[in-house]
């Protein structure tokens, strides 16, 4: 252990009088690896991907930067780093129908969620000005993803350089 270091920080952390096992140490550290890194690496490139595959909102953006912020937004909608969620049930329920039994698996489709044609008004295709863009990308309430804030930062910058130094995308 090390003062002012992160990993030490977390094997001093004490849950109900119990220190977080190496296991849980290790995972919070993996946890903010990917959300430091993989997610905007993940994002910054389906920003370029969705540049190639929609010019006309690419061009729009070059021309109204402005709407960098929503292009971002629309982006983790329709091209989220984090695929599905994967739970375990806390107790049995039933969800639409179908029982969950105590500690059953239950994934979260996130792309699936965020090309619901009865949320999103053609979910298919790129539109940086949507509103509302209430999509799932980063999870929300408590499984809000730890790296959001950040990844969405990185991003905008990431995607305001891109549209000054490039006049077109070609993949």
């Amino acid at each position: 252990p090390q003062e002012g270091d992160l990993i030490s920080a977390f094997s001093s952390v004490e849950v109900d009088g119990q220190k977080l096992s190496e296991g849980e140490v290790l995972s919070m550290a993996m946890l903010l690896l990917l959300a430091g890194n993989e997610t905007t690496t993940n994002l910054i490139t389906n920003f370029v991907r969705l540049l190639d595959a929609f010019p006309d909102q690419a061009a729009r953006l070059r021309a109204y930067p402005d709407m960098t912020q929503g292009a971002v937004e629309e982006t983790i909608r329709m091209r989220n780093s984090i695929r599905n969620i994967d739970r375990f049930a806390l107790e049995e329920t039933t969800l639409s129908g179908v029982t969950i039994p105590k500690g059953g698996l239950v994934v979260v489709w996130l792309t699936a969620a965020n090309r619901d044609p009865g949320q999103f008004d053609a979910p298919d295709d790129f539109r940086p000005d949507r509103t509302p863009n209430r999509h799932l990308g980063f999870g929300q309430g408590l499984h809000l993803c730890l790296g959001a804030p950040l990844a969405r930062m990185e991003t905008q910058i990431a995607a305001r350089a891109i549209l000054e130094r490039t006049r077109a995308i070609d993949l």
